[in-house]
Order: C-alpha cells, then sequence, then structure tokens
C-alpha cells in the first residue's frame, strides 16, 4: 500500500520538475479580520502554506487570537457566526462533541463509525471522532473556516469544508496573562497563561491552563433545581518550540481536557403540533401518560447523573528548510475516553435511559509534506499522509417496562470496535502564466480500510465486518489580478468522505456497509480591496453536486420493527452566494458584515427517514437555512491623554427558518431568530489591565439547536442559552 502510494507521489513530483522553481509570493496586502480586529494583516495557512487571506482564491474566514479575546468566545462553536453559510454548536446529546455545519453539509450525530464531512484539526492534526472536538479557545492564534470541498490538502475527509485551529506558539520572551469572569447563571471561567525562554534564542515554552464552571439555566420540574445545560471542565496546554538553526524549528503542543458537564439541555416536547405522518403521538405518550410540552429552559429528567469526558493529544511540527524546498513533518496522537450518561426521553418516567455509554478512541496521524520555496514561477507541495484509529464503544440501554408490560425496566445493550487505516498522496501546483494570471491544480488519492467487530446483544453473537474504499479527487483553478487590490478566481474540485459498516444496529443481519460520499463542485469568486485597503469585499458564488449522500433511515429489521441504518441517498444539490466585507471608515471604527444564500435539494429517492415512507426530494435539507447575515461593529477611542481606552463591540447574527432535523416535522422547526451580542471594555494606557461588561443574546431569544423523534419513542428539542451577562476581567505581565 505505501509503494503504491510513494509512487504516486514521486511521479507527481517527476510532472512537476519541468517547472523547476515556485511561483513568486504576492505582496501582502492588508485585509481585517471578520470578527473586529483592525490589527492588519491576516495570514493563513489554507494551502498548507503562508499567504494573505486577501490573496488565497478560496472561501476562507478566519478569526484571530484578538478578536476571540476581543469577543469572550470560549469554545469552537462560537466561531461560526460571522461566517455566511455557517452554523456551528455544541453536540446536541454530548455538549462535549462539536457539530459543524457548512452549506448545509455536516453530522449532526455522535456515531463513531460514520466519519465527520467537515474536517477539524488543530495544529495540522485531523481529529478521527467528534467525541472530546469542542476545542477551548484560550490562547488560540486563529480560526481558520474553510466553506467547501477541501480534498486536496485538508485533513483526510472534508467534502463539506474544514475548521483548522493554530495555537500560539511561545515568543522566546518572558510574559503571562490571567483572565477571569462571571456571568449569569454563576457562569464561572478562570484562565491563565506563562511563557519563557528555557534556552535562549534555541528552546521556549508556553503553558496554559483554564477552569470553566456553572451556566447551568434549564430548571427541572422533577428534581427541582438547575440540572442542564450547564459546563463544568479543566485542562490545558503545553507549547514547546525548538529552533536550533535558522533553517529547522520543531513546535511541540500537548493539550489535555477533562469535561464533567451536565446532561445536555433537553425540553420534552410530546408534541409541538397536530399529531400526523410527520410527527406521531409518542410512546411516551400514549403509554406514560406524559403528552404536555415543557415549558421554555425546562426539562423533567429523573436521570441526571453528569458525562465525563477524558480527551488530550500532542503533535510535533517540524519545518526543515532545504533552501528551493522545505520539508514539513506533522505527527499527532490524540485519546479520547467518554462515559457518556442521558435521560434521552428528559421526562420523569423512565422510558429511555442510556447509562454510562464507554467510547474509548485513539488515534495515530503522520504527514509529510514538502513544499517549494523562492520567486519562481511555479509553486507546489506534495506530500503522503498516514492515519490510524480505533475506537471501542459499549452502549447500555434502560428501556422502562410499561412498553412491554413488564413490572421492571429492561436494561439491554451492544457493543463495538472499529480499526481504520487511512493512507493518501497528494499534491497541488500554482503556475503563474502572466504577472497576472495563474493556474492551478491539485489531486489526492485515498485508500480506507475499515474492520468492525460488532456483538449488537450483549451477551449474543459476535461478528467482524471488513469494508474498503478508494478514491481519487482533484481539483483545477484560475487566478485573474485586475490590479495589485483586486482578483477573481474560479475552482472546479471534488471531495471524498470515506463510507464505512453501520454497527449500530439490533442484530448482525441488520449491519449494513454504506458507500463513500463524493461531490463535484464549481465556484466563482472575487475578492478586492478599496479606498488605500480600507474596504474589504469579497464575493463567491457556487454549485455542489453530491452523489452517495449518506444518511440514516428507518428501515425493516430481520428481528421485530425497524431499525436506524445509515444509507445512500442518489445525491444533493446545493447552490449559493456568499458575500463577506468589512469597512474602517475612521480611526478606530470597523464594521465587518456577512451574507449567504443557500439553495438545496435532495435528487429523487424514496425512503424512510423516520416518519414513514416519502420521496425526499420532497423534504428540506436539516441545517440549510436560506438566508444567514451578519453584522459586528468594533469601535476603540483614548480617554484623553493617559486615560487609557474603551472599546465597544457589538454584533447580530440572523438566520432564516430552518430544520434541526432531517424529518420536517413541527418539533423540528426552527423560525428565524437573530442573536444579539455586545461589551464594553475599558484598558489601562498601557493596554496590560482591561475590564469587560458583555452580555450574548441579548434580546433573550428563544430557540433550537436540535430535535429528535425518537424513533416514536419520545420527542424532545435541544434549546440555546438564554439571555447571558457579565464581567471580565484580564491582566497581562
Amino acid at each position: 500500500m505505501l509503494t503504491q502510494i510513494a509512487s504516486r507521489a514521486l511521479a507527481s513530483v517527476a510532472l512537476l520538475t519541468p517547472w523547476n522553481a515556485a511561483l513568486a509570493q504576492q505582496t501582502p496586502v492588508t485585509a481585517v479580520d471578520p470578527s473586529g480586529d483592525t490589527s492588519g494583516e491576516i495570514i493563513v495557512t489554507a494551502r498548507k502554506r503562508s499567504e494573505s487571506l486577501q490573496n488565497t482564491p478560496l472561501s476562507i474566514t478566519a478569526v484571530s487570537g484578538a478578536a476571540i479575546e476581543q469577543k469572550g468566545l470560549v469554545k469552537i462553536d462560537q466561531i461560526g457566526a460571522s461566517s455566511p453559510n455557517v452554523k456551528f454548536q455544541a453536540g446536541n446529546s454530548v455538549p462535549g462533541d462539536f457539530t459543524a455545519f457548512i452549506r448545509g453539509i455536516g453530522n449532526r450525530g455522535a456515531e463513531p463509525s460514520q466519519d465527520v464531512p467537515v474536517a477539524v484539526s488543530i495544529d495540522g492534526v485531523y481529529l478521527a471522532v467528534k467525541g472530546g472536538s469542542l476545542i477551548d479557545l484560550f490562547d488560540v492564534q486563529q480560526v481558520e473556516v474553510l466553506r467547501g470541498p477541501q480534498g486536496t490538502l485538508q485533513g483526510r475527509n472534508s467534502p463539506g469544508g474544514a475548521v483548522n485551529i493554530t495555537t500560539r506558539r511561545p515568543t522566546g520572551e518572558f510574559g503571562g496573562r490571567v483572565e477571569a469572569s462571571y456571568a449569569r447563571f454563576d457562569e464561572v471561567q478562570l484562565k491563565g497563561m506563562i511563557e519563557a525562554p528555557l534556552v535562549k534564542n534555541v528552546l521556549s515554552a508556553r503553558l496554559n491552563l483554564y477552569r470553566n464552571s456553572g451556566g447551568s439555566f434549564m430548571r427541572n420540574t422533577t428534581t427541582g433545581g438547575r440540572t442542564a445545560g450547564g459546563i463544568t471542565n479543566w485542562g490545558g496546554r503545553l507549547g514547546i518550540l525548538f529552533t536550533p538553526t535558522e533553517s529547522f524549528k520543531a513546535y511541540l503542543t500537548a493539550d489535555y481536557i477533562r469535561d464533567t458537564s451536565q446532561q445536555p439541555p433537553l425540553r420534552p416536547v410530546p408534541h409541538a403540533g397536530p399529531a400526523g405522518p410527520l410527527e406521531p403521538s409518542p410512546l411516551i405518550c400514549t403509554v406514560f401518560g406524559v403528552c404536555s410540552p415543557a415549558g421554555k429552559y425546562e426539562t423533567g429528567s429523573d436521570f441526571t447523573d453528569r458525562m465525563l469526558t477524558k480527551s488530550g493529544g500532542a503533535a510535533i511540527n517540524a519545518d526543515w528548510d532545504l533552501g528551493s524546498v522545505t520539508l514539513t513533518s506533522v505527527t499527532g496522537y490524540r485519546k479520547v475516553h467518554q462515559d457518556f450518561n442521558l435521560d434521552d426521553d428528559a421526562t420523569g418516567v423512565v422510558a429511555l435511559h442510556i447509562p454510562h455509554r464507554l467510547l474509548i478512541a485513539d488515534q495515530v496521524s503522520q504527514e509529510l509534506r514538502l513544499a517549494s520555496n523562492g520567486s519562481s514561477r511555479l509553486s507546489y507541495v506534495v506530500g503522503l499522509y498516514a492515519l490510524r484509529s480505533k475506537f471501542s464503544l459499549n452502549q447500555p440501554v434502560v428501556l422502562g417496562g410499561a412498553l412491554f408490560s413488564s413490572p421492571t425496566d429492561v436494561a439491554s445493550g451492544s457493543d463495538r470496535e472499529q480499526v481504520t487505516h487511512s493512507y493518501a498522496a497528494f499534491g497541488q501546483m500554482t503556475y503563474k502564466i502572466l504577472p497576472t494570471w495563474s493556474i492551478s491544480g491539485g489531486a489526492r488519492e485515498s485508500f480506507d480500510r475499515k474492520r468492525m467487530e460488532t456483538e449488537p446483544t450483549v451477551p449474543g453473537p459476535r461478528g467482524t465486518f471488513k469494508a474498503k474504499f478508494d478514491n481519487f479527487s482533484f481539483e483545477l483553478g484560475s487566478e485573474l489580478r485586475l490590479d495589485r487590490q483586486k482578483f477573481v478566481y474560479a475552482r472546479f474540485s471534488q471531495g471524498y468522505l470515506a463510507g464505512g459498516v453501520n454497527g449500530d444496529a439490533p442484530t448482525l443481519a441488520d449491519v449494513n456497509v454504506f458507500r463513500p460520499v463524493t461531490v463535484d463542485a464549481y465556484e466563482i469568486g472575487l475578492k478586492t480591496e478599496w479606498w488605500d485597503r480600507r474596504f474589504t469585499v469579497n464575493v463567491a458564488a457556487f454549485y455542489n453536486d453530491f452523489s452517495d449522500l449518506q444518511l440514516t433511515a428507518a428501515a425493516p429489521s430481520s428481528g421485530t420493527g425497524f431499525v436506524q441504518r445509515v444509507v445512500n441517498a442518489p445525491g444533493l444539490k446545493m447552490k449559493g452566494v456568499e458575500v463577506e466585507t468589512t469597512l474602517r471608515p475612521a480611526e478606530g471604527l470597523a464594521l465587518n458584515g456577512s451574507f449567504g444564500y443557500l439553495h438545496s435539494r435532495y435528487r429523487s429517492a424514496i425512503l424512510d427517514l423516520g416518519s414513514g415512507i416519502a420521496d425526499i426530494s420532497t423534504l428540506p435539507k436539516d441545517y440549510a437555512p436560506k438566508t444567514t447575515a451578519y453584522f459586528g461593529a468594533n469601535y476603540r477611542t483614548k480617554l484623553g491623554s493617559g486615560g487609557g481606552s474603551m472599546t465597544f463591540d457589538a454584533d447580530v447574527d440572523y438566520r432564516s427558518h430552518f430544520y434541526v432535523n432531517p424529518v420536517p416535522s413541527p418539533v423540528a422547526r426552527q423560525s428565524q431568530y437573530a442573536l444579539v451580542n455586545a461589551s464594553i471594555t475599558y484598558r489601562t494606557p498601557d493596554d496590560r489591565y482591561s475590564i469587560s461588561l458583555f452580555g450574548r443574546n441579548l434580546t433573550n431569544h428563544y430557540y433550537k439547536t436540535g430535535a429528535e423523534t425518537g424513533g416514536g419513542f419520545f420527542m424532545w428539542d435541544s434549546v440555546g442559552r438564554p439571555r447571558t451577562y457579565g464581567v471580565r476581567a484580564n491582566a497581562e505581565f
């Protein structure tokens, strides 16, 4: 396998040799961070090389560490608001998981055997499972959100897009920072960072620690008090930078998080509308007599045990400048231990409880890249990638005895484990035909091998299933520079999401293999700067054609009843427009906004997504609002001579109506809404100390983040956080 990949990579290098050089790097231009940071140029690494955001022919939103600190963003799910056609949130069932939808493509479930269509990486290491992926943003350098398929360079699987997190490297100087905040619902955050040189100009280190607690906003009508929606976790990250020579540097990061948060904010809604084919009366109503919806921000859970997630890992990024080329190695290791508890009916009766669902996952990855240096007409990147990931999942289930006319509850469970080996060879090149016109191309050959052992009912028979998938993806593009501050581009790209084995089945006969997802994507874009780089406007229009889309559908079981299976629908067509703009009309004032339009439609197919047999071409795509919009304003003014400064920051995030479940039932419909956030910050004259008053969801809008119909057992929706306000203090030394 590796020999085959290596030969393909060497062939790619041979094809590039006749051009014998690298494209001249264009003069960087100033770009304003879409989240309000006006410190200057934004450098991104979306194409595995450092280049200005405004010079990169891709749809990217980059949020800097300065903007993250100014807005008080805590977790990665809060990043998506400023990016058009993007929806980020914590997992509906597992709060420590990160759920990303980009241009309507994502995965809302927590099933680890199904790969994630939006690649998430931290310091270049791709995260193979969603468990523990809700990364804390403290001491992060930058987050890049790449929209559209990234089938050549980004991670392992990214037909929907990618989220790249870069941590702050040590500066080689002594320094530190501490931060503390208190907010409504007794939400407390404590953070600290210290860095120091260990060997001057050779070895330096940076350490950060944080703790978050409180924030429970759901009132429990069964047990009393507030028992859902809160966060309790602590963690940290150590970074060590080794620079023995000017031509070599290595950066080691190691991180750990321990999360003992409460169960998610699930609100039981036995009926959100009239009973019918899309929302029949669930068993929680017909059997247990629980038929009335809970009030706003209320849950009825009688099983409130906390969750436990321990996750962490290490990454080594090494760069060796060899003159005409740079050799880069990215080595990664991660492990997740997740003990998951969930009252899946969210009521005061035992209908469906999941006690101590245990997920243990680990991964090892290695990436090698060779990138051209210099100022020639050709630039290129070629590389090899290998990943080994493994998970084991033990999932107990407790069903209410009334469902079986039994005086006692009925316990059952399943057990499975999977090993995945993934390999890839990739390359990308850009060739400047004229000083103002360049063309680019890239390709990636992927090999995925999966082996699953599953025991659908414990104790019971155990089976072994194997699957393998190969894919060749490529992209082509062209860029025409109108002047130094404006260019247009066109891009065709392909994406790929590996298939897999659906081990979440009641019997061995119900285990099925589902095919990979592929996508052909077309995009044209315009990036411009005006008025001495004080005004930027970026526009993109796209059309994506997905084939063999993976959906969770209901199918008859070889036992009794039905089974939820991952199946392949013929496809999905999506088209849309995105606009991002920033304006600095006066000193200290930055305005930024975005607008997204998205239209999606399934290809015709007769499937049961959980509400009966239907032609899915008549159903809307979930998490795909037609319109998203964002507006932010940031103004900083000095308070006289030596009086420090005040910063005013505000933003509005708008979404038109959409569904938070593939089944468009009343409980899954989210009407249009807008969230308003604001802060006021005072900084001392030397910028070393600051204090902020902040508010989130200031209009106290009630909105959903998810909904489930539970296969006819129950119905609930997961709700967003209500109005929150607080104070934050920061000190640097």
